[in-house]
């Protein structure tokens, strides 16, 4: 496997810019595309797959399918070895009231129905969270329900869901609220079946300190285990130049969540700007993400005390050569600790790159940086913008909205698998 080293950085105070070798990385995965997209099955995905039980795949595109407005669907593991995933389309969105353009990835609950949200489309053309339940038996249809419908000032185009106690569903809008800034927003399901689910505004953004445009392009927020929320903001902060927050939950019922920024983005050199992606906590309870511009992987350390600021260390900063540059996603884990995640440029061919990041052997050592996958833009894909989901045996799935073999000229866009 070819790996470059690179130190760590301090803390926050004293960060140091890691440069890349300018020389080319051998890619160390094991990689196939399980899938290339058409016009008729899904377009434009651009959010995190999501896995089942029994290892199949569950996406939304936000484009594709018989209107152009989206899809949610289905890829089937293979049966037997050597055979090929096959898709199926659960829902095509009409572009109405139904909801159009998913942009979030799609989530369980412990029933087996699926939940996300839409950009556009709904009463008021903003947006819609929705539930897809699964037919009754084998080869039915998936059942499509709107949950809500985003009015204005209520916010527009909601990112990624995540559940919370009771099966409430937590999300947040990039844009739209009072302050064109966005919302954090809570969707409470019925005392009884078939009445409406109730939406609540938990926090609007104002567009300055606390932040401005929460987590773009789809990713949930986290919780801890106390129930407070984490995210990331693109813009705003104390440099204009994104943040990270915490949204703490009431200490009584029906109270107010609180908002506090725990690290504003350009106060040091070389901490990046404008994260896009979601944030992954460890079990020591550190935070870790990516930025976009002047691209990081970074750590925020609680402090030990609510008097003190959170720590900063860049775990490795991207040249935008080999490795890789714009990263849209946030990192994911897996079970030995290594983090993985997707560029979607640069690289050895200029269109993207699957990594990873080891920890150290030691306290406070360097992280091993290693490219997995450069995409060609061939039958691989190419631009991944979503982030990876990790099986229980460590194999990373993907996907890309370019490339492939589509009838398009660039292709729709492909879904791949790589053993690290």
């Amino acid at each position: 496997m070819s790996k470059l080293v690179f130190p760590k950085a301090a803390c926050s105070l004293s960060l140091i810019l890691i440069t890349l070798l300018t020389a080319s990385i051998a890619p160390a995965g094991s990689f196939k595309t399980i899938h290339i997209f058409q016009a008729w099955d899904a377009t434009s995905v651009i959010a995190n797959l999501t896995s089942d039980s029994n290892g199949n795949l569950y996406g939304a595109s936000s484009a594709g399918g018989l209107q152009s407005t989206g899809t949610v669907f289905e890829l089937i593991r293979p049966s037997a070895p050597r055979s090929d995933w096959t898709i199926t389309v659960l829902y095509t969105f009409l572009g109405g009231t139904d909801g159009a353009n998913p942009s979030g990835s799609v989530i369980f609950d412990k029933a087996g129905n699926l939940y996300g949200s839409t950009s556009h489309g709904g009463n008021a053309d903003l947006g819609t969270v929705f539930e897809l339940s699964p037919p009754l038996s084998g080869g039915g249809e998936w059942t499509h329900t709107v949950l809500w419908s985003f009015p204005p000032n209520g916010g527009n185009s909601p990112g990624g869901l995540v559940f919370g106690k009771g099966g409430v569903l937590y999300g947040m809008t990039a844009y739209g609220g009072l302050n064109g800034a966005g919302n954090i927003f809570s969707l409470s399901p019925p005392k009884t079946q078939g009445q409406p689910w109730k939406e609540k505004v938990l926090y609007t953004f104002s567009g300055g300190r606390d932040g401005q445009y929460p987590e773009r392009f789809g990713a949930p927020l986290s919780f801890d285990g106390s129930g407070n929320l984490y995210g990331t903001t693109q813009y705003g902060g104390a440099y204009s130049a994104g943040t990270v927050f915490r949204l703490a939950h009431p200490n009584a019922p029906g109270g107010d969540w609180t908002q506090t920024v725990i690290y504003s983005f350009g106060s040091n050199p070389g901490d990046g700007t404008s994260p896009y992606g979601g944030l992954v906590f460890d079990r020591a309870g550190n935070l870790y993400g990516a930025t976009y511009n002047h691209p990081t992987i970074f750590e925020l350390s609680p402090p030990l005390d609510q008097s003190t600021p959170w720590t900063e260390t860049i775990l490795y900063t991207f040249s935008g050569l080999d490795d890789g540059s714009d990263i849209f996603s946030g990192p994911v884990f897996d079970r030995s600790g290594n983090l993985y995640g997707t560029a979607a440029s640069d690289g050895q061919y200029n269109y993207g790159t699957v990594w990873e990041l080891q920890p150290p052997t030691t306290p406070g050592g360097p992280w091993t940086a290693a490219l997995l996958h450069s995409f060609k833009r061939g039958n691989d894909g190419a631009y991944p913008r979503a982030g990876l989901t990790v099986a229980p045996n460590g194999t990373l799935y993907g996907v890309t909205p370019d490339g492939g073999q589509g009838f398009g000229n660039n292709g729709y866009g492909t879904a791949f698998k790589l053993v690290p």
